[in-house]
């Protein structure tokens, strides 16, 4: 596998929407929640680290219960340093268009460090996008969905046909975007999953250490199924300006102690059976009893549990 890894999937525009079947709620520290009125699916946009996995094949363990009206296409690249960038494409199953919908987007996210890796002090920021990334890359971003937004009239075919439409880009890879853009539009439609109440993306960790560290978790949904998800641990360490290294930094540095690195390795198995499974307690009962140096599995157990419950109010950083 090559570090510039390429998913075909599906995922709904955040700024899409249609006027007549969706509804829009804010709630709490939540971004959005979409509620379909009609297929009873639900999503949260919000707040969202560290095993990068992507998706081949999403398990649809449950979705017979869901119907969904649309079906999503999704590419994602997804780099070494925790960034994924997304092209999305949505369609309707029954082919109806409305004027509103805006059916393609580009985003990027960072799964794997909530601030930046030269960051001096934590701040009250949820996640890194590539609005925050560098004003180079706002720019980049902001233009092209305002491309997309202008061209929500144009099929597939006719997009591919001018991609950036001269669009001078300052620091994103222009060919990675294309790429993106036709492995999205050109895929397949994405699986339907169970869980449909789960945020699109999210960056959540527990808030207090306890024996000096906290679990990461950091993962993309689309159409209920787990596409991206990054687990770590944060050790805490008062010489270090955001207050905690990460157990991925360690063992990719070759500072790990063994310990640390099976823990790593465990959590590296438990990551891939939740996208491989689409299931989120997959492979946590094996290693609930685990302890790997102090750092002790049953808190990972409880924490995914308490995503799959939506129970996610306690690992929400407080703004």
């Amino acid at each position: 596998m090559t570090k510039d890894c390429i998913l075909k999937c599906g995922i709904i525009s955040p700024v899409q929407h249609s006027t007549h079947e969706w509804r829009y709620i804010t709630i709490c520290s939540w971004r959005l929640v979409r509620l379909s009125v009609m297929g009873k699916i639900t999503r949260l946009f919000g707040a969202i680290c560290s095993i990068a996995l992507i998706l081949t094949s999403c398990a649809s363990k449950g979705a017979e219960d869901v119907e969904w009206k649309f079906s999503e296409k999704i590419a994602r690249s997804i780099q070494p340093d925790g960034w994924v960038y997304s092209f999305e494409y949505e369609y309707m199953k029954s082919g109806e268009v409305t004027d509103g919908d805006v059916p393609y987007s580009f985003y990027g996210y960072n799964l794997r460090y909530r601030y930046p890796q030269n960051e001096t002090a934590p701040s009250n920021q949820m996640i890194q996008s590539l609005e925050t990334k560098s004003p180079q890359m706002k720019h980049d971003a902001t233009a092209i969905n305002e491309y997309l937004m202008m061209s929500k009239q144009k099929s597939p075919t006719e997009l591919m046909q001018k991609p950036l439409d001269n669009i001078d880009l300052q620091e994103l890879d222009g060919d990675l975007y294309e790429r993106l853009m036709k492995e999205a539009l050109e895929g397949t439609p994405h699986a339907e999953g169970k869980y449909v109440g789960i945020p699109r993306y999210a960056m959540l960790n527990e808030q207090l250490f306890i024996d000096q560290y906290e679990f990461q978790i950091g993962f993309l949904s689309n159409m209920g199924c787990v596409d991206v998800i990054y687990i770590d641990v944060l050790i805490e360490d008062s010489s270090v300006p955001i207050g905690y290294k990460q157990l991925s930094d360690l063992v990719e540095n070759g500072s790990a102690t063994n310990a640390q690195a099976d823990a790593f390795s465990a959590l590296q198995k438990i990551a891939g059976g939740i996208v491989e499974n689409n299931d989120l307690m997959y492979g946590a009962d094996q290693y609930q009893a685990q302890v790997f140096d102090n750092i002790e599995f049953s808190r990972l157990y409880l924490f995914l549990q308490n995503i799959e419950e939506l129970k996610l109010e306690g690992y929400v950083p407080k703004i």
